[in-house]
């Protein structure tokens, strides 16, 4: 296991009002100058009025 640099945890939800909707969790590297390097799509779902998730994001360093 390397080392901890980042670490972002949070939750979305759905209120019953809004009805159904959908989610993808997307994670974008840029460099310093804001170039893209990468972008995945790591999941997408569905979520019911009342329904929530959890995300959490780890980014480790290690050594080459």
């Amino acid at each position: 296991m390397g080392q901890v640099a980042l670490k972002v945890s949070g939750q979305i939800s759905r209120r019953t009002a809004e009805g159904p909707g959908e989610y993808s969790v997307v994670v974008v590297i840029r460099d310093a100058k804001g170039t893209e390097l990468a972008r995945k799509v790591i999941g997408v779902g569905g979520l019911a009025p009342g329904e929530e998730r959890s995300v959490d994001l780890t980014v480790e360093i290690f050594k080459p």
